[in-house]
C-alpha cells in the first residue's frame, strides 16, 4: 500500500459553467409508448432551444417544467450513441449538447442530479406536423385518409403504430421516464470555474484496487489477432491469458439447456452472425477497428418478459463490462475472442477466470429467429463447456464399481457432440466401466 499526499488549489470566483450532451431523439426507432420517428424525421427550431426539467412524473406530456438550462447545438449520428455503441443498421440519434443554468436554483438542481445520474433521461417536446400509421411487423405505412376499416381497427386495438414523418423539435426535457428507453443526458467537460478552494486529499494504492492495465495483465490496445484468433479443435471453456488475451465457447453444439428438463433447447446459431451482439467497437494496436460485444459481472440475467433493448440495457446499467470479444458461429460452438478491459481490477479477472459464461439470446423481431445479444458471468451456466477432464465417480451403494456420472472431455477433439454421445451410450451398454475409462481417457 503506497499513500500520497496532495495538494491542489483551484482559482475563480462564480458558478462554472456546467455542460451537457445527450441523445434527445431516435430516428427509424420506435418509442416505448407505441409510437415512431420515420427516418429523416425531425427538424428543429432556431437554436438555442430550452432545455427543461421535471423531476416529478406529471398527469401528463411535460406539465410543471422548469428552465433548467439551453439547447446549443443538435446533429445527427447514425454511426454509434453517446456511450459510443454502434447504432442499428438505419437508426440515427439525435445527439444535444448545452449548458445547465447553475445559476439559478432548478438549473442548478437539475444539473446535480444529472451528474449523480439520480435523473438519466431526456425527452423532447415536438411539433408533430405530418404523420401516418406503421404496421411495427412489416414496415408498411398506412396514410391515415386512406386507411379502412380494418386499419383503423387495428390502430385502435394498438396494432398499428404512430409514426411521425415530419416534426419540430421545440425544446427537451429531463425527466424520469423519457419515452425513448436509450434517451440518455450526462454531464460533459466544460470549462470554466472561478472559485477558490484549496484541496488536501491522501491517495491509497492498494494491490486489489491496480488496473489490470497497471498490473500488466491487459494492454490498453490489444493485438488485432486477439480478436480473430482461429476456433480451437474441440469445444474450449472460456480461457483467460495472463497477457489479458480471452478466447473460448460461450456454449458447445449438440448440447442440451440444462435448465430445461424434459426438452432439449440447444444454443441457437446467428442468422446476422452476432450483429446484434457485436455492437461495440474497440481501436487495437495496429490502428485496425474491430465490432465486439462484452462479458459482463456483478449482475444477474435479465427478465425473460425483457425486449432486446431492455434487456442489454440491463447489462449496460446493472453489471460491468470486463472484457471486450468478438463473437461467431464456430465448428464446435459460439466462439468468442478478445480481450481484458484495462481498466478491470486484478480481483475482477479473477472473477471472470473464476466463473462461467451464459449466453443471452432474444428475438430482434416478432416470431423472429433468437439472437444472443449479452453474455454474462454466471456460477452455473445453462450451457457449461467442461475444461479437459473426465472422472467417472462409483456409487457407495454399488461396490462394483457401477458408473453413475460421468463429465465427458471437452478438450481437442475432432468428435462433433452427437457422435460422442452415440460412443458413450454404446460403451455404457457393452464394455463397462472399462469402456467408458478408455472412452474418457483415464
Amino acid at each position: 500500500m503506497a499513500a500520497i499526499e496532495v495538494e491542489a488549489e483551484v482559482a475563480a470566483a462564480a458558478p462554472a459553467p456546467v455542460a451537457w450532451t445527450s441523445d434527445i431523439a431516435f430516428e427509424n426507432a420506435a418509442t416505448s409508448d407505441g409510437r415512431y420517428i420515420l427516418d429523416g424525421a425531425l427538424g428543429w427550431r432556431d437554436l438555442p432551444l430550452p432545455l427543461m426539467g421535471l423531476l416529478e412524473t406529471g398527469p401528463g406530456g411535460h406539465e410543471g417544467a422548469f428552465i433548467a438550462g439551453r439547447i446549443d447545438k443538435i446533429r445527427r449520428d447514425k454511426k454509434t450513441n453517446m456511450a459510443g455503441d454502434s447504432l442499428p443498421s438505419g437508426m440515427a440519434a439525435l445527439r444535444a449538447s448545452g449548458e445547465f443554468d447553475v445559476q439559478g436554483e432548478f438549473g442548478a438542481e437539475v444539473a446535480r442530479l444529472v451528474g449523480d445520474e439520480t435523473v438519466r433521461g431526456v425527452s423532447i417536446d415536438m411539433a408533430v406536423d405530418a404523420w401516418v400509421f406503421r404496421d411495427p411487423a412489416t414496415g408498411e405505412l398506412i396514410d391515415p385518409d386512406t386507411a379502412d376499416e380494418v386499419d383503423m381497427e387495428r390502430a385502435m386495438m394498438g396494432d398499428l403504430q404512430f409514426a411521425v414523418k415530419a416534426g419540430t423539435i421545440l425544446a427537451a426535457t429531463v425527466c424520469p421516464t423519457p419515452a425513448f428507453a436509450d434517451a440518455r443526458i450526462a454531464l460533459s467537460a466544460s470549462g470554466g470555474g472561478r472559485r477558490v478552494i484549496r484541496l488536501w486529499a491522501e491517495l491509497r494504492v492498494e494491490g486489489e484496487s491496480l488496473t489490470a492495465s497497471a498490473a500488466g495483465m491487459a494492454p490498453v490496445k490489444p493485438p488485432h489477432a486477439w480478436f480473430t484468433k482461429p476456433e480451437t479443435t474441440g469445444a474450449t471453456p472460456l480461457t483467460v491469458t495472463p497477457a489479458g488475451q480471452v478466447y473460448g465457447h460461450i456454449a458447445e453444439w449438440g448440447t442440451c439447456h440444462t435448465g430445461k428438463q424434459g426438452v432439449c433447447q440447444q444454443a441457437p446459431t446467428s442468422p446476422s452472425g452476432y450483429a446484434y451482439f457485436n455492437l461495440g467497437e474497440i481501436e487495437c494496436a495496429d490502428g485496425q477497428r474491430v465490432a465486439c460485444g462484452q462479458i459482463t459481472i456483478g449482475t444477474l440475467h435479465a427478465d425473460l418478459d425483457k425486449n432486446w433493448q431492455e434487456a442489454r440495457r440491463h447489462y449496460e446499467d446493472t453489471g460491468r463490462a470486463i472484457a471486450d470479444i468478438r463473437a461467431t458461429d464456430g465448428a464446435y460452438g459460439i466462439w468468442v475472442a478478445g480481450a481484458v478491459r484495462p481498466d478491470a481490477t486484478a480481483k475482477q479477472v479473477r472473477e471472470l477466470t473464476a466463473a462461467k459464461p451464459s449466453g443471452d439470446w432474444r428475438q430482434i423481431t416478432p416470431g423472429g429467429p433468437l439472437e444472443m445479444i449479452g453474455a454474462l458471468e454466471v456460477n452455473v451456466p445453462g450451457f457449461p463447456v467442461v475444461r479437459t477432464e473426465a472422472r467417472l465417480v462409483a456409487s457407495a451403494a454399488h461396490p462394483e464399481g457401477e458408473v453413475v456420472a460421468l463429465i465427458a472431455a471437452s478438450g481437442p477433439s475432432a468428435v462433433d457432440g452427437l457422435e460422442r454421445r452415440t460412443r458413450v451410450m454404446a460403451a455404457r451398454a457393452v464394455g463397462g466401466i472399462d469402456a467408458l475409462a478408455e472412452l474418457a481417457g483415464v
